[in-house]
């Protein structure tokens, strides 16, 4: 129903409240009061969220591909049909670093997580001298250079207040993680632990971190914005008194076992899951030990012609949030003829709460290439 302009006018004044009288005083206004403050917003927009439980998703779909020889385009679109997740490939991005969409893949038909699986595919092909990114989007996956990651990201806001210090820790919190003495400590750890190179701040083209009231915006791809979340994830677990480690040695190619860590994230057990699944891969030795931070543990077999003989020492670092472990190693020969020894002394990073990290021995003139393997869990 259309009322002229007239009626409705009329209309609005019949109902409107009677004015005060003029002889009234005007009230008082009440007094002001502080503005509430506003919390951070819930910045993360939905492509972000949908693309980080895509990568989720992959990481958790099991899947096993059929044992033959695929185009790379053909294995990738069998994999996202299995695992009901779509897996684009950005090919002019990937050509760049040597991945070609009509190169051949021998494919192993053990099955594993669609993340691995997918990973295992790429390390199999491509020139080698960069690793390809999977990245999550709203629909699936992405396989893309690195570099073509740029601009591809969104903002995700972490928060942190419970990881920096407030006030004095009372004594039945001592046992909690050590905090941070602020926001920006804790951010350049991130930029050292996480993609540390790709950052805005140190010459990259990829992420960005801000901080904001408890809490750090970071403007980044999903695959970053994962690390970024586990790591503040592993720094909130209360520091363990033992750490299950799990000791490898097996003889491999150094090129073969190179081409498999650059499909893998840094520090992943992922990567040494792939290697000792490998079909070139040779068990040498197998060892399993209980780390106990500020003590040193010691481990020694022989198999065939080797004898091995490692020791471990695991320290907290000094501000309680990286557990540091300092390996020495003696390989040696033991059948008749003149010693062959190889000795190995360096300091690890450990991630918790899982890290992988790959030690590579090169041949000598009795001994073949060895790479040793260590997977750290917390208990």
């Amino acid at each position: 129903m259309n009322l002229p302009i007239a009626s409705l006018v009329a209309f609005l004044l019949a109902f409107a409240p009677p004015a005060p009288p003029a002889s009234d005083p005007p009230s008082p206004e009440p007094p002001s009061s502080p503005p509430t403050p506003i919390s951070p917003p819930h910045v993360s927009p939905a492509p972000v969220v949908k693309a980080l439980e895509r990568l989720q998703e992959a990481e958790r779909t099991r899947v096993s591909l059929p044992a033959r020889s695929f185009r790379l385009d053909e294995a990738l679109l069998v994999l996202g049909q299995l695992g009901e997740l779509r897996i684009d490939a950005d090919w002019a991005a990937l050509e760049t670093i040597g991945i070609l969409r009509t190169e051949t893949v021998e494919v192993d038909a053990r099955p594993g997580s669609m993340m691995i699986v997918l990973e295992q595919v790429l390390a199999a092909i491509g020139g080698g001298y960069e690793r390809p990114i999977i990245d999550g989007t709203p629909n699936g996956l992405r396989v893309t250079a690195r570099a073509a990651t740029a601009g591809s990201g969104g903002p995700v806001l972490h928060p942190i207040a419970d990881l920096i210090e407030s006030a004095p820790l009372l004594a039945a919190d001592v046992d909690r993680p050590a905090r941070f003495k602020d926001a920006s400590e804790l951010t350049e750890l991130i930029r050292d632990v996480v993609a540390r190179d790709d950052w805005y701040d140190v010459g990259g083209s990829i992420g960005r971190i801000r901080i904001r009231p408890d809490a750090l915006l970071v403007v980044a791809p999903a695959f970053i914005q994962l690390e970024v979340a586990r790591l503040l994830e592993t720094l909130r677990i209360q520091r363990p008194d033992r750490v299950e480690c799990s000791i490898s040695i097996v003889r491999m190619p150094i090129a073969a076992v190179e081409r498999i860590r650059l499909a893998h994230p840094p520090d992943s057990p992922t990567a040494i899951a792939a290697i000792r699944r490998a079909p070139d891969a040779s068990p040498r030795f197998e060892a399993l030990a209980d780390l106990v931070p500020g003590r040193r543990t010691s481990v020694s077999a022989t198999h065939d012609d080797v004898e091995v003989v490692l020791e471990l020492d695991p320290r907290w670092d000094p501000a309680g949030h990286v557990l540091r472990c300092r390996i020495r190693g003696t390989f040696s020969t033991t059948s008749s003829g003149p010693v062959d020894e190889r000795m190995i002394e360096t300091d690890l990073e450990l991630r918790l709460p899982a890290a992988g990290v790959v030690v590579v021995l090169p041949s000598t003139v009795s001994q073949p290439p060895l790479s040793l393997l260590l997977t750290t869990r917390v208990k």
